[in-house]
């Protein structure tokens, strides 16, 4: 189970900050997958994700994200941690090429081609609803179809996809 740290919203300035200070303390951006993910970021051999809620006014920091969100926050110490095991290329570079070569490189949704630039990781199952972050719960998406299929259930998310294929 992932454990949460829950904090008020940052204004667009203080997230800024944020994702700049990420940067500076080793942290790589990594762009959100979804409209309810805020930041999205790798440290280490993590991903860490600050989510909000639909109101915008309630952030979670989920995998981790909080001790970085504290440190930032009260100007205390952090650091990413140095991920041994990396190598060129990237893990997203990676992670991609695994997705194509097990699935092709389709959208989920729509099914029309998407390269690495173009492409996020759609979760199955969504983090949020307990889903696991591996490769055995990912497909490749287009960030507007992804953005399109939110947060919905996995059934949800496969109609979702057979309406668009459809169309």
């Amino acid at each position: 189970m992932t454990a949460e740290f829950p904090f008020p919203a940052m204004s667009a300035a203080k997230l800024q900050k944020f994702k700049q200070w990420l940067e500076q303390h080793g942290a790589e951006l990594l762009k959100p997958t979804n409209e309810w993910e805020v930041l999205r970021y790798r440290a280490g051999p993590d991903t860490h994700v600050v989510y909000r809620n639909s109101k915008g006014r309630t952030w979670k920091a989920v995998n981790g994200a909080g001790a970085a969100v504290k440190a930032f926050m009260s100007g205390g110490a952090w650091r990413a941690p140095i991920d041994r095991k990396r190598s060129r290329p990237s893990l997203s570079t990676k992670m991609f090429l695994a997705l194509v070569q097990r699935d092709t490189a389709e959208c989920f949704y729509c099914g029309e081609a998407v390269s690495e630039d173009e492409a996020t990781i759609e979760h199955l199952v969504p983090l949020s609803k307990g889903g696991p972050n591996h490769i055995s719960n990912f497909a490749l998406a287009h960030a507007r179809c992804n953005q399109d299929a939110g947060n919905l259930s996995v059934v949800e998310k496969v109609r979702l996809r057979e309406r668009m294929r459809a169309a």
